[in-house]
């Protein structure tokens, strides 16, 4: 009998041995197995490039801490073309769930799931992991021309078509200038006569102005402290409701003599977001620390305040919340297919 006993709690000391170790390992931190990469879709030297390199040395910081992995790194990728597009299909068509990368995805290229007959993404679809920055867009124009406000912008287009450069067609950029060209004309009766000259990135627009090769373009707050710090192109005018706490000397469109209800259109539709998203199929414990360790970097007070230091605003807003963002802009864009379909196809 006291054999039998002894042998008994044998047995229970094994399998209590057997649950504490399937404890500690369901209580381990998640294990990344290679580098992560955060992908930025445009050339470096643009926004998108910047908040990815402004992310990177905290993501991977916090990326360490949350796995006890101290080896772990994380890297910036770009992957350029067909206005993010390349970048963008690359992660929606990623079919390893355990594959640590992710891309910096703009708003505005919801879009891409109306024009497009066979579209190679769905916005909704990605595993959102948090949205890191919402930004007020300026209208840019060569410091030399003598363009002051918007009235000297329209006189001057009607002498000529007053040459735009883009990032790529059917860029952000692009997008703004024409809903803006076209809700003037159609409902106001105002031409702004606009002849396009795409590049390839923010850094090529650059270059168009100093070589005199353009004169306007739409761009966010990177954007216009680039061109400042190069002398390319001067603010006149910020597309939204109130001045900007970046650049609080430069006038509203509607201070201007935009209508406000155009100004409201393109604040409300083409509100410009960034956003990391992972792949649809991302395994959901990696999605959430990765979650965490990009929550983490964009409150933490130290990134903020190099990220204001490079011009880049920093408006966290959590993946669900922000999901529920991106499917109402989605909707938004539905109503707008028209317009969409003729900036692809012009």
């Amino acid at each position: 009998m006291r054999k039998y006993s002894v042998l008994s709690l044998l047995l229970v000391f094994i399998l209590l041995l057997g649950v504490l170790a399937g404890s500690a390992a369901a209580a381990s931190p998640y294990q990344i197995r290679r580098t992560v990469e955060i992908m930025a879709a445009y050339n470096p030297g643009g926004s998108m490039d910047a908040y990815c390199r402004v992310f990177q040395p905290f993501i991977q910081e916090n990326l360490r801490r949350l796995t006890g992995q101290q080896d772990l790194n994380a890297v910036v990728v770009n992957m350029t073309g067909a206005a993010g597009r390349i970048a963008y299909t690359e992660i929606f068509r990623e079919r390893d769930p355990h594959a640590p990368r992710f891309v910096l995805f703009g708003s505005t290229s919801h879009f891409w799931e109306i024009v497009t007959p066979s579209p190679t993404f769905f916005a909704a679809e990605y595993t959102f992991l948090g949205s890191v920055m919402r930004t007020d867009q300026y209208i840019m124009v060569r410091p030399d021309l003598g363009i002051e406000n918007f009235d000297d912008l329209l006189a001057f287009s009607q002498r000529q078509p007053i040459l735009f450069g883009t990032s790529g067609v059917a860029a952000s950029e692009m997008l703004f200038a024409e809903f803006l060209r076209t809700m003037l004309a159609d409902d106001h009766g105002v031409n702004l006569d606009i002849a396009y000259v795409h590049y390839s990135g923010v850094g090529e627009i650059t270059g168009g102005f100093l070589a005199n090769d353009i004169e306007m373009t739409i761009g966010n707050t990177v954007n216009v402290t680039q061109y400042l710090a190069s002398n390319a192109a001067v603010p006149i005018g910020v597309i939204a409701r109130e001045r900007s706490a970046e650049f609080p000397d430069v006038p509203t469109l509607i201070e201007l003599g935009v209508p406000a209800d155009v100004v409201g259109t393109l604040v409300d539709v083409l509100g410009v977001s960034f956003r990391f998203v992972g792949s649809p199929v991302m395994d959901p414990a990696l999605a959430d620390v990765l979650r965490e360790a990009i929550k983490e970097s964009a409150l933490n007070p130290e990134l903020v305040a190099e990220a204001n230091r490079r011009g880049l605003s920093i408006n966290f807003v959590d993946w669900e919340k922000d999901l529920e963002n991106s499917k109402i802009m989605g909707v938004t864009f539905e109503r707008f297919a028209d317009l969409l379909n003729s900036i692809v196809n012009q």
